[in-house]
């Protein structure tokens, strides 16, 4: 029987059911022991090594995958518009009496080895991204309201103001991070907002950056 490895020395047994499962064709119950196999040996395979590691189609295993899938034997998912596969078979035990799946309290995926427990890792980074957008905007308004109205993007050379058009300001780059979260999870990632600077502190810093033809900003440095 094939033997899943943690980080430590314990052993997990894979679930015979999935594999002597008769309701599985055949290929079904082969790719899932190549699954097991390829977690024992904590490796990856691209999709293209997978389906050669088979004998089969992409277009087949995908096949495979789903079926797979919907006898709760793995966790299969499309990433977004990259349309990358991955498929993760669950950490069976041998004593499901006493030791049963834990799913993701948020999306209800496995979520058996990740942590905190009852979390997995596409919910855990999506509530990381949100919690720094969050924090980012509240740094935004607090600069604002200090009297800081002009804007240096990091990526940028001129100088703007805070409501400058040509700038992404929080209200749009959050609904671009909600986009990209609706899309594809793994790859979203809050943009921070520029630091706001007061006139004060331009002068202090001595910037002779040029400044936006959309915007005007007009500090006396």
């Amino acid at each position: 029987m094939p033997v899943l490895r943690t980080g430590s020395r314990r052993e997990v047994l894979a679930d015979a059911a999935v594999l002597l499962d008769k309701e599985l064709t055949p290929q079904a119950r082969l790719a899932y022991a190549v699954l097991l196999a390829q977690a024992t040996a904590d490796s990856e395979h691209t999709w293209d090594e997978l389906a050669a590691l088979l004998g089969v189609t992409n277009e087949h295993l995908e096949d495979l995958a789903e079926e797979l899938a919907a006898a709760g034997a793995v966790d299969f998912l499309v990433h977004g518009t990259s349309n990358r596969r991955t498929v993760t078979p669950h950490h069976f035990r041998q004593d499901r009496r006493r030791q049963t799946c834990t799913h993701c309290a948020t999306c209800g995926a496995c979520a058996c080895y990740t942590r905190p427990e009852g979390e997995c890792d596409r919910c855990r980074h999506r509530a990381h991204e949100l919690r720094t957008a969050e924090e980012d905007i509240a740094r935004w308004r607090t600069e604002l309201d200090a009297g800081a109205v002009y804007a240096i993007p990091t990526s940028g050379t001129r100088l703007h103001r805070w409501d400058c058009p040509t700038l992404q300001g929080p209200e749009a780059r959050l609904a671009t991070l909600q986009e990209q979260l609706a899309i594809d999870p793994d790859a979203a990632s809050w943009e921070r907002l520029p630091k706001l600077l007061t006139t004060e502190q331009l002068r202090a810093r001595g910037s002779g950056r040029r400044r936006c033809a959309t915007c005007g900003p007009d500090p006396v440095v």
